[in-house]
């Protein structure tokens, strides 16, 4: 899939489900076409293709590493 595709991808699964969806609701939206990876290649992660399409992550409930709290742009 293009970047063009997946992000296409993500807006549609946020707008049935009516908020952010996580990475495996979208995967398993594009029906085998799109998998983790595909994502990180194209985009360097989940997060940074949500930002794309103007979303956030809404899953609190997991602690963020320091790591990836200063990988965020």
């Amino acid at each position: 899939m293009s970047k063009e595709e997946i992000l296409a991808t993500i807006k549609s699964c946020a707008e049935k489900l009516g908020r952010t969806p996580t990475c495996r609701e979208v995967c398993e939206t594009a029906a085998g076409k799109l998998d983790k990876g595909s994502i990180a290649r194209k985009f360097g992660g989940y997060t940074r293709a949500l930002a794309e399409c103007g979303l956030k992550r809404q899953d609190k409930g997991r602690p963020r590493s320091a790591m990836e709290q200063s990988a965020q742009p």
